[in-house]
């Protein structure tokens, strides 16, 4: 049963991120940032690889700890 809610966790969280990340790409972001997209685009981008290692990382200590556990 915790094997399934650390995978629900962390599938939801990345689906946030992914729309999260849909969101900063879009048109009306990309709009706001125009003078420094390129600056924006490489920020945003670093911003987003950070979140989905932070999220998978956890996951994995969360798997382990599980794993040790039980």
């Amino acid at each position: 049963m915790e094997d399934a809610r650390w995978k629900m966790e962390k599938n939801d969280t990345l689906i946030f991120i992914f729309i999260l990340g849909l969101f900063g790409l879009n048109w009306p972001f990309l709009e706001i940032f125009h003078v420094n997209i390129t600056e924006y685009l490489f920020a945003f981008w670093l911003i987003f690889i950070i979140l989905i290692a932070l999220v998978v990382s956890r996951a994995e200590d969360k798997k382990d700890k599980f794993r040790a556990n039980g």
